[in-house]
């Protein structure tokens, strides 16, 4: 432990900065700021490997090994020491499952997101898990939101593997950046290729006398049609760029004022209940409307579950068929895919609960954390904010492939929109990191919290895995599954993850006797969606193929 002293005073006796104090006093029983992450193994674990790791860990990020203590009106709390005889094996649990079943992981892991951190101990804990079918074992991350971002932690903790190495991983993805802009320039190399072809052999033609009258001739009326072709793409130009730029900054505006409005509203709420307060019974306040809601106090048990992994080929394979000529990511396809399952399982619960026709377009409120780091940055801290993307899921239980090129275009859309916006920023920098860090009694009300946590039917979050097989306590890793923090009551905690070139979906919900088994359903309703999804694009792939191939076999005929 003489390791773990010597590196402490770099962040004993600092103050939580504006984010973390945000996120430290968002802490609600019913709604956890805890980021929590299992892994898969075939195998037992080494336990000495385990706690030579998790040494390491503290020695190296020591916000592993501190609390936040002593917080004012006025001052924010500061990172101290834990009581005395704190050891980092205190942290640590060792559970036998009662089933060997994967249900019975992930009932277990509900049970234990489900309880809050004792804040006389470092904000976190891991879990080894046994009795798993086979001899598979589990091992369980859980750390306070206040101590880092996602990434941040993720990044931490992969780092007590023996094969990863966040500097290598972050060279390889810009080695992949930059072989894709390269791949992007080899048509400019090309064209500049055949231009200086061109003046060789124009260079060539001229030492002859006989062509130099024709030639300047024909130089001449070049000269004149390539003016009158530069003036016209120039027009061309102009408008489309003009009228892009307009689309644009229209949609940008459009979803600020979106923004503002959701952020302003329970402000209006509470002036007019100030306002009406004789007869404020006929204006009972409103509370945010959306599917999957319910009248009840939010429930303290929770549900998890997720999907099998995904290949990122049939991913591509997606953006390819369905992408529509967008450039849209990874994350605009599994969030269209979630997207289509929400709307399907709301779809059938309003069915089966009212027998009632089900709503034909579901609009869904989805945050999306946005990250201020740098790409080489892995410090513990929280550089972290979000947006809110609103989606239109269609109009249609049985989606055409143009339905499903038109959503996945609107998706990419607006989280560029969402991408844009400057609304993050500021309230990073501005309102979260300097106001809340001097004056953290400005923090909103319960009552506030309460409104806005309900605004959201989901929490999407994205996580770069491992890109090569991991090892951990000896063994190599097999699974990898990553949950944020959960919003209001009814709402979804999404975490996408990829790892060894797979990607995965798990779901934490409300255990709610309105929408039973939520997270499980879910997960199956998203594996569905998604063979759906990827069956249209394959088709679709196919049939422009073999458009393709007839195009060139009567191409052939003719000429011959």
């Amino acid at each position: 432990m003489d390791t773990i002293e010597l590196n402490l005073p770099r962040e004993l006796g600092q103050h939580l900065t504006g984010m973390d104090n945000m996120f430290f006093q968002l802490e609600h029983p019913r709604r956890l700021m805890t980021i929590c992450s299992v892994w898969l193994f075939t195998k037992r674990l080494d336990i000495n490997i385990i706690f030579e790791a998790l040494e390491n860990l503290c020695a190296h990020y020591p916000r592993f090994c501190m609390v936040p203590k002593h917080g004012t009106l006025y001052e924010t709390p500061i990172w101290s020491r834990p009581y005395q005889d704190w050891t980092f094996k205190d942290n640590f649990i060792l559970h036998t499952l009662q089933g060997a079943s994967t249900d019975c992981l992930q009932k277990y892991m509900a049970q234990e997101y489900a309880k809050s951190f004792d804040f006389e101990k470092p904000l976190w804990e891991v879990h080894y898990i046994t009795g798993l079918q086979d001899g598979h074992t589990a091992f369980l991350w859980k750390a306070h939101h206040s101590m880092s971002d996602g990434i941040g932690i993720m990044k931490a903790v992969l780092a007590t593997t023996t094969s990863f190495d966040p500097v290598e991983v972050t060279k390889q993805q810009l080695e992949q950046l930059q072989r894709r802009r390269s791949e992007g320039n080899i048509a400019n190399h090309w064209h500049d290729f055949v231009l200086e072809r061109q003046r060789q052999q124009r260079k060539k033609n001229d030492r002859h006398p006989r062509h130099r009258t024709h030639q300047q001739q024909q130089q001449r009326y070049e000269k004149a049609m390539h003016k009158v072709g530069v003036l016209w793409h120039q027009v061309i130009f102009w408008f489309l760029w003009t009228w892009q730029l307009l689309v644009m900054v229209t949609q940008q505006v459009y979803h600020e004022l979106w923004t503002m409005s959701l952020l302003v509203e329970p402000l209006l709420q509470q002036l007019r209940h100030l306002i009406l307060f004789p007869i404020r019974r006929l204006f009972s306040q409103r509370k945010p409307t959306r599917e999957m809601f319910y009248d009840d106090d939010q429930t303290f048990d929770k549900l998890i579950a997720w999907t099998d992994d995904i290949h990122l080929t049939d991913i591509q394979k997606v953006q390819k068929g369905l992408g529509g000529g967008t450039k849209c990511t990874l994350n605009d396809v599994m969030l269209m895919v979630f997207a289509r399952s929400v709307r399907r399982y709301i779809q059938q619960h309003q069915q089966s609960s009212n027998n009632i026709k089900p709503s034909s377009n579901v609009s869904l409120r989805i945050i999306i954390p946005l990250s201020f780091r740098f790409p080489t940055d892995y410090a513990m801290k929280n550089v972290v904010t979000g947006n809110m993307v609103g989606l239109n899921t269609g109009a249609a239980d049985n989606i055409s492939p143009t339905t499903t090129t038109t959503l996945l275009k609107q998706v990419h859309q607006r989280m560029m929109t969402v991408k844009r916006s400057i609304l993050p920023y500021a309230m990073y920098h501005v309102f979260i990191q300097t106001i809340l860090r001097y004056f953290p009694f400005l923090m909103m009300p319960m009552w506030m919290q309460h409104w806005y946590t309900d605004i959201p039917h989901a929490i999407f979050t994205n996580i770069f895995g491992p890109t090569n097989p991991t090892l951990f306590g000896g063994q190599e890793m097999t699974g990898f599954h990553v949950l944020p923090p959960q919003a209001g009551k009814g709402s979804i905690s999404v975490g996408l993850v990829s790892y060894c070139n797979k990607v995965n979906i798990s779901m934490l919900t409300d255990n709610h006797p309105d929408y039973p088994d939520l997270a499980n359903v879910l997960c199956k309703v998203f594996v569905d969606e998604f063979k759906s999804v990827l069956a249209e694009a394959s088709e679709k792939l196919d049939n422009d193929t073999s458009g393709c191939s007839d195009s060139d076999e009567d191409n052939g005929a003719h000429v011959n």
